[in-house]
């Protein structure tokens, strides 16, 4: 056991030297994630893109579900229909949607009533429950401009209102997270793929090119102990390339979180680089050279980076498509890195999204002790 650590030891520390005394992948690890970070906040500047809604139709009648198609016509809403009022504040809470507009029980029966003129009536009332940030205005803006549609539907040309919108502003968080936010997590989650992919897989396929991998099996330590010390260090410059670009997006984008939020999302971090590097190092030893290492580990991390960047651009991709998301090994990382910079997460949530990297990390383990085994 101690000739095993030894020789694990060992592979670190020459592993660290190679690395630091090679200029190139000095450059990759730390130029690389404050370029792409940069990028990202310059590109994020404009926030030109639809806002979600959620709809609690507490009437359920012909005319509300009218109403909710109304709703959803307008181009710049993204409408979720939810079953009660406590589905709609949590996604509110978690960043979701950006607001939720809840039609009353009586709306249909009230409609009649007015339509009718049956008698005096009090305008229906629509409550809007929503936080306080940059897209407020807009959705206002855009409800207003349906409820004028609905109050002309059922007055004709009158200018009395039969319906308006009563505001509740909620405080369920302390910072508004916009689309130029939701970038970084994206963003890290870029270097963390590419770093430790492309390093982990080239550090494989050198050594299987210069037949090291033979001297290796007849050494009589384990050769799985001499790659994990290689993986462990690939992991260490991995995580250090993650945490730049963490930090410089915190700077740039101008986020402040709790040293506790920090030290969560470094130690996911840091599971992403070791579960990135075990199967880097795998997809190098399947590989017949460094040429075609590259090749596979691109086929594996280009398709990843667009999941990456799910949580921008969810309402893009099919039902199906985001339910197999959330199975990938990204979906945890990028999880708890968007709600600990811009919402909120429950302690709960975070040791479940902790638990499903830890599987990772054991699917990749056992992926890597099959093809490194004597």
């Amino acid at each position: 056991m101690r000739e095993n650590l030894v020789q694990l030891g060992s592979f670190l520390k020459s592993h660290f030297k190679n690395r630091v005394r090679t200029k190139k992948f000095l450059i990759w690890v730390v130029i690389t994630p404050m370029l792409l970070i940069g990028f990202l906040n310059l590109i994020g500047g404009e926030d030109d893109i639809s806002v979600g809604v959620a709809v609690l139709d507490r009437d359920d009648s012909n005319i509300s579900k009218i109403t909710v198609s109304l709703i959803r016509s307008e181009d710049r809403l993204d409408v979720y229909e939810v079953e009660d009022l406590q589905e709609g504040v949590d996604m509110l809470k978690y960043g979701e949607v950006e607001a939720l507009l809840v039609i009353p029980e009586d709306f249909s029966e009230r409609w009649s009533a007015i339509r009718n003129r049956d008698e005096d009536y009090e305008p229906i009332t629509f409550d809007l429950y929503h936080t306080s940030g940059e897209h407020q205005d807009l959705i206002d803006t855009l409800l207003k401009g349906i409820t004028a549609d609905i109050n002309e539907f059922i007055l004709g040309d009158e200018m009395k209102k039969a319906v308006e919108l009563v505001n509740r502003p909620l405080k369920l968080r302390d910072r508004e997270a916009s689309f130029s936010d939701l970038l970084l997590p994206g963003g890290i989650m870029i270097v963390l793929l590419q770093s430790g992919f492309f390093a982990a897989s080239d550090n494989a396929s050198a050594i299987t090119e210069a037949m090291l991998d033979k001297r290796l099996k007849i050494s009589p330590v384990s050769a799985i102990y001499s790659m994990t010390g290689m993986v462990l260090m690939d992991s260490l410059f991995t995580t250090f390339s993650g945490f730049i670009a963490l930090l410089i997006g915190l700077l740039l984008f101008e986020i402040t979180i709790s040293l506790v939020s920090l030290l969560g999302v470094t130690l996911i971090i840091f599971l992403s680089s070791l579960i990135f590097s075990y199967l880097g190092c795998s997809i190098g030893k399947i590989s017949s050279d460094r040429a075609s290492t590259q090749g596979l580990s691109s086929m594996v991390i280009f398709p990843l980076i667009f999941f990456s960047q799910a949580y921008i651009f969810s309402i893009l991709f099919p039902d199906y498509i985001i339910a197999i998301s959330r199975w990938l090994p990204i979906y945890p990382a990028a999880e708890i890195m968007k709600r600990s910079l811009f919402y909120s997460i429950p302690a709960l949530h975070y040791f479940l999204m902790i638990g499903h990297s830890l599987i990772w990390l054991l699917v990749a383990f056992v992926i890597f002790l099959y093809l490194y085994k004597d």
